[in-house]
């Protein structure tokens, strides 16, 4: 059974402009993980194209980028995923 999600354009008049926002916000959120903080916080030493490819397995879009880090997606249904830490913690699922 497919899900129905209720869209809700939110109106604001702020110094004679008028701002819309459409709500529930269903964009990906993109966060820059440095490739020394997971690798701290799990314990072992592993190469961004690695950790990307871990990050993919759990949901996640990832992608290594220059300067030893990890470029990540985080869709909206993942609410679990807010910091950099939280990015950490899935790869050690």
């Amino acid at each position: 059974m497919p899900l129905d999600i209720s869209v809700v354009k939110h109106h604001q008049h702020s110094h004679r402009l008028l701002y819309a926002a459409v709500y529930p916000d269903l964009s990906s959120r993109e966060m820059v993980v440095p490739e020394d903080l997971i690798n701290k916080g799990i314990g072992v030493q592993l190469e961004t194209a690695q950790m990307a490819d871990l990050l993919s397995r759990m949901q996640l879009q990832a992608e290594a980028v220059p300067g030893s880090q990890v470029r990540v997606l985080v869709p909206p249904t993942r609410s679990d995923v807010l910091h950099a830490c939280d990015v950490m913690e899935v790869s050690l699922e």
